[in-house]
C-alpha cells in the first residue's frame, strides 16, 4: 500500500483547494499515518505507504543566491539498485541529481523497478518515468486544466471531476488477450505509461516518449562457457544488491529453475533464507512438493508451503481486483497473492523468479512461430483443462453465425498450416475477438464501432527492432506479457506491505541476453538454453525440468466445479445481464467454459467496485487491506523501522 501522485495545474498558479482537500482525504484512507502532500505552487506532490518518497534537491550554485524556485523535486516508488555506500541522501535524492544533471536520458541506465515524477522549478518541466522493463505502473490523465501523474489509478479517481467510467475498446483487449493495449487502462481517459517511456510536460504542451528500447545488437564471437560464466557472476550480482541490508529474505519458491536459481543465490551468499511455496490438492502439475523440497533441502533453506482452497478464491477475488485495479489477468495474480502473503508473515524482503521465461526464452510458442517448431516440448505437460462438449462449442456458434459460421470456423482451422507467423502467434495465445466470441453480446459488439483488439495486441510483434522471427516473438513477450506479469507480482507485494525484488529482469542481465543472437542464446532450441549453464550448481533434477508450468492455479477446475453455481449466479443477476456486455441466452444456458467464465467474473467484480461503487463489494475489496495493517500493527519497531531503510 505505497505510492505516489503528482498534480500539475495547467492554468493557474495553484493546484485548487477541493483537488488538495480530496488528496489529502484519499491519504488519509490509503495510508493512515503514513502519507505526505507537498504544495509547490502549481505542483502538489503526494506520496502514502513506506514504499514512496519524495525528495528536492537544490540545483548547483542555487542554495547560495536562491534556492527556492531552483530545486527539482521527486516523487519515487518503487526499488533502485546501486551501491550506496556512503550516500547518506537516499534514492530518491540521487535519482533526482541524476535528471538534473542528463535529464532522462540520465534514466536510460537506471538499474531498478520503479516509476518516477520529475519537477524542475526553473524551466516549469515535469517528466514522469517508468522503469525499462514495466515492473511498477505508472498512469496518467489529463483534461484542460492539469496534468496528474500517479502509481495507482485510484488517486486519480479521488480527484474532482474525475469520474470513473470504463473503457469498452480496453474490454475488448482483456476478452481477446486477457489485458489492455495501446497504452489503454479500463478507465476511460485514464492512461498507462508504456516500460520504458516518459511522459514530458514542457512549454505548455505534453508528449510522450520512449527513453528505452531493446537493443537486438548481437554480440558474437564468445564461447557458451565464456558467456554463461559472465551470466553466472550478474545474477550473484544482482541478487547481492536485492538483499544487502536485509537481515533474512524469503522467496517463492516453486522448484522450476528460476526460482530456485535466486533463492540459492542467496543462500550461497550466506543470507539466512527462507523459501515459501504452494501446492493444490488436484496434484498433477498444481503440485509442485517433489522440487521445492529437493531445492530446499539441497540448499538448507527452512520452507513452508500453503494449500489454498476455492474458498479462498471468492474471498480475496474482489480485493486482489481492487489491488490491482482491473480485471485479472490470469489465475497467478492468486497463487502469487498466497505465496507472498505467507512469505510477509516473516520477511520483509522477497526474491522471485519473475523474467526467466521471458528474458531467456522459455516459452513453447516463441520456437513454435520463431523456429517453426518445438520439438523440446514434445511430450512436456500442459496444464489440464475441462473440456465443453462438442455439441455445445457448435451450438454457440450456429446460434450466433449460423451454419455458415460452424463452415467458416471449420475452415480456418483446416487453413492451421498456412497462417501467417502474426495469426498463428494470436491462434497460441488470444480468444475470440468480442465479434467473434459467442458470449458477448450484438450490443456489446456495435458499441465498438469497427475496432478490433489485433493490432495493437500484435504492435510489439510487428514493430520488434530486429527481422529475426524469434526475436519478434521474444520482444513481444518482454514488452506485451511480461508488464502484464509484472504488475501481479508487484501489486500483492504493496498491498501486502513487502519488498518482492526479481534479479533475473537486473537492467544488466536483460541487456546482456538480448545482445546474444537466439542461435546462442537458446542453442539447439533448448528453452533457456543460457540460464541453464549459468545455473550449474543447481540439482540435476531441476535443470532437466520438462513439466514447468508457471505458477498455475486449478481455478478452471474450480469454475467448472465447486464455482460454477457461484460464478452463474452472479452473471446472472440482472445488473450483471444489463451491462449489455454477455449475452443473456448463454449465461442462462450456462454452457460458458470455465475460462470464459473466468472472464466473465472478472468483468462483472470490476464493475461492481468501481463502476457501480457498490458498499457491498467495496467493502468485500478491503480485506487484503485489513489484513495487512493488522500484521503490520503487531510487528515490532524494529522490524518497521527495517521496512522503512
Amino acid at each position: 500500500m505505497s505510492g505516489f501522485a503528482v498534480v500539475l495545474d495547467l492554468k493557474g498558479p495553484a493546484v485548487d483547494r477541493a483537488a488538495i482537500a480530496r488528496l489529502r482525504s484519499f491519504l488519509e484512507e490509503r495510508a493512515p499515518g503514513e502519507n505526505e502532500l507537498r504544495q509547490l505552487g502549481r505542483v502538489v506532490f503526494a506520496r502514502w505507504g513506506a514504499g514512496a518518497t519524495l525528495a528536492s534537491v537544490s540545483t548547483p550554485g542555487a542554495a547560495a543566491e536562491d534556492p527556492a524556485g531552483n530545486s527539482i523535486h521527486v516523487a519515487l516508488t518503487g526499488q533502485i539498485y546501486r551501491d550506496a555506500r556512503g550516500d547518506e541522501n537516499g534514492a530518491a535524492a540521487w535519482l533526482a541529481r541524476r535528471y538534473d544533471l542528463l535529464g532522462v536520458d540520465g534514466i536510460r541506465a537506471v538499474n531498478g523497478q520503479f516509476s518516477a515524477v520529475f519537477w524542475d522549478e526553473r524551466s516549469g518541466e515535469l517528466c514522469g518515468v517508468r522503469d525499462q522493463i514495466g515492473t511498477v505502473q505508472l498512469y496518467y490523465y489529463q483534461d484542460d486544466t492539469r496534468l496528474v501523474c500517479s502509481s495507482e489509478i485510484r488517486a486519480i479517481l479521488a480527484l474532482p471531476g474525475v469520474r470513473p467510467a470504463s473503457d469498452p475498446h480496453a474490454l475488448a483487449d482483456y476478452i481477446f488477450s486477457g489485458a489492455p493495449n495501446g497504452g489503454r487502462t479500463f478507465f476511460t481517459g485514464i492512461r498507462r505509461l508504456d516500460p520504458g517511456y516518459a511522459i514530458t510536460y514542457r512549454g505548455g504542451s505534453v508528449s510522450v516518449a520512449p527513453y528505452w528500447e531493446i537493443d537486438f545488437n548481437y554480440h558474437r564471437g564468445k564461447p557458451d562457457n565464456v558467456l554463461a560464466g559472465e551470466l553466472a557472476e550478474l545474477i550473484e550480482d544482482a541478487v547481492r544488491l536485492r538483499i544487502q541490508g536485509a537481515p533474512v529474505v524469503g522467496g517463492q519458491l516453486s522448484g522450476g529453475i528460476d526460482s530456485s536459481l535466486v533463492l540459492s543465490a542467496a543462500a550461497r551468499q550466506g543470507v539466512p533464507t527462507r523459501a515459501y511455496s504452494i501446492s493444490f490438492d488436484e496434484g498433477g502439475v498444481f503440485d509442485e512438493r517433489r522440487y521445492s523440497d529437493l531445492v530446499a533441502e539441497r540448499f538448507g533453506i527452512p520452507l513452508r508451503r500453503e494449500t489454498p482452497r476455492s474458498s479462498e478464491l471468492i474471498h480475496y477475488w474482489p480485493a486482489l481486483i481492487a489491488e490491482h485495479e482491473c480485471p485479472l489477468a490470469n489465475a497467478g495474480a492468486f497463487s502469487y497473492f498466497v505465496a507472498t502473503r505467507l512469505a510477509a508473515t516473516e520477511v520483509n524482503t522477497a526474491l522471485a523468479g519473475h523474467g526467466g521465461d521471458e528474458v531467456f526464452a522459455g516459452y513453447r510458442a516463441q520456437y513454435e512461430v520463431g523456429f517453426g517448431s518445438a520439438p523440446w516440448f514434445a511430450g512436456t505437460a500442459t496444464i489440464p483443462t475441462p473440456t465443453t462438449p462438442l455439441s455445445a462449442r457448435v451450438g454457440r456458434v450456429v446460434r450466433r453465425d449460423g451454419v455458415r459460421g460452424v463452415l467458416r470456423t471449420i475452415a480456418r482451422r483446416s487453413r492451421s498450416n498456412t497462417l501467417t507467423p502474426e495469426d498463428r502467434w494470436i491462434q497460441l495465445h488470444c480468444s475470440q475477438t468480442p465479434a467473434e466470441n459467442p458470449i458477448i453480446s450484438r450490443e456489446f459488439v456495435r458499441s465498438l464501432g469497427n475496432y478490433s483488439p489485433r493490432e495493437d495486441y500484435l504492435a510489439d510483434f510487428v514493430n520488434a527492432p530486429t527481422d529475426h522471427p524469434f526475436d519478434r516473438c521474444y520482444h513481444h513477450d518482454l514488452r506485451t506479457y511480461l508488464p502484464v506479469l509484472m504488475h501481479q507480482g508487484d501489486t500483492v507485494a504493496r498491498a501486502l506491505g513487502i519488498e518482492v525484488h526479481s534479479p533475473l529482469l537486473d537492467l544488466r542481465i536483460v541487456e546482456f541476453a538480448t545482445r546474444i543472437a537466439p542461435e546462442q542464446r537458446v542453442r539447439g532450441m533448448v528453452p533457456k538454453y543460457l540460464l541453464r549453464q549459468a545455473a550449474s550448481w543447481l540439482p540435476k533434477e531441476i535443470l532437466d525440468r520438462r513439466d514447468k508450468l508457471g505458477f498455475p492455479a486449478p481455478t478452471d477446475h474450480w469454475l467448472a466445479g465447486e464455482l460454477r453455481p457461484w460464478a452463474r449466479s452472479l452473471l446472472s443477476e440482472p445488473r450483471t445481464l444489463d451491462r449489455g456486455i454477455f449475452d443473456p441466452d448463454e449465461i442462462r444456458r450456462d454452457s460458458i467454459p470455465a475460462g470464459a467464465l473466468w472472464k466473465a467474473v472478472n468483468i462483472e467484480l470490476w464493475f461492481r467496485i468501481f463502476i457501480d461503487q457498490d458498499r457491498e463489494w467495496r467493502e468485500r475489496a478491503r480485506s487484503i487491506q485489513t489484513e495487512a495493517r493488522q500484521r503490520l500493527n503487531r510487528q515490532p519497531v524494529a522490524a518497521l523501522q527495517e521496512r522503512r531503510h
